[in-house]
C-alpha cells in the first residue's frame, strides 16, 4: 500500500499522484516525461542523456578505457544520477503539474494504484434521482465555462488537445 494524494479538476475530474519514490521516472526519465506530456522536460532529459554519452566518450579516450570503462561511466554519470534525482523529484514534479493545470488536492488515500485511489473515494455510486433541473448547462453558463477552458488554454495550463477534450464534454 502507498499514500496518494488525489487531485480534482471542475472540467477533467479526478487525478491520483502516488507520495514518494517514482521508480518509473528513475528508471526511464525520458519516457516517463513523454508520457505525461512533459514536453520541455523530456527534452532536458534527452540533452542530459547525450551530454553524459559525450563526456563519457571523451573521459574514456583520455584514460584510454575499454568499452567497460565507458559502460560504468555512463552508469554512474547519467543512469544512476537520474535514478536518484528523478525518481525521488518525479511525483513532486507531477503535483505541482497538476496544481499550474488548475486541480485542487482534495484528499490523501491508502491504496495500491491510483485506480485504486480514486475508487475509494468514488465510493459506491448513488442510484441516479429524479431531478427537475435541466441536465445540460444554460447556455449562458456553457459559454463562461468554454471561456474559462480557453483563458487556461492562453495561459499554457491546458493543451491545445486537452481544451478540445474539455469543450467537446460540455458540448455534448
Amino acid at each position: 500500500m502507498a499514500t496518494y494524494a488525489v487531485f480534482e479538476h471542475r472540467v477533467f475530474g479526478k487525478k491520483a499522484v502516488k507520495n514518494g519514490f517514482a521508480a518509473g521516472a528513475g528508471g526511464f526519465p525520458i519516457i516517463w516525461a513523454l508520457n505525461h506530456k512533459m514536453w520541455p522536460l523530456a527534452l532536458l532529459f534527452f540533452l542530459w542523456a547525450v551530454i553524459a554519452t559525450a563526456m563519457n566518450y571523451f573521459l574514456s579516450n583520455i584514460n584510454k578505457t575499454d568499452l567497460f570503462g565507458f559502460m560504468v561511466a555512463q552508469v554512474l554519470f547519467y543512469h544512476l544520477a537520474a535514478f536518484f534525482i528523478v525518481g525521488f523529484l518525479g511525483n513532486s514534479i507531477l503535483r505541482s503539474r497538476l496544481v499550474t493545470q488548475g486541480y485542487q488536492k482534495i484528499s490523501e488515500i491508502e491504496a495500491m494504484s491510483p485506480e485504486d485511489a480514486l475508487a475509494k473515494i468514488a465510493g459506491p455510486s448513488p442510484a441516479p434521482q429524479p431531478s427537475l433541473v435541466p441536465s445540460q448547462p444554460l447556455p449562458s453558463d456553457l459559454a463562461a465555462q468554454i471561456s474559462k477552458l480557453n483563458d487556461l488554454r492562453r495561459q499554457g495550463a491546458l493543451t491545445d488537445a486537452e481544451y478540445q477534450a474539455a469543450k467537446n464534454k460540455l458540448l455534448n
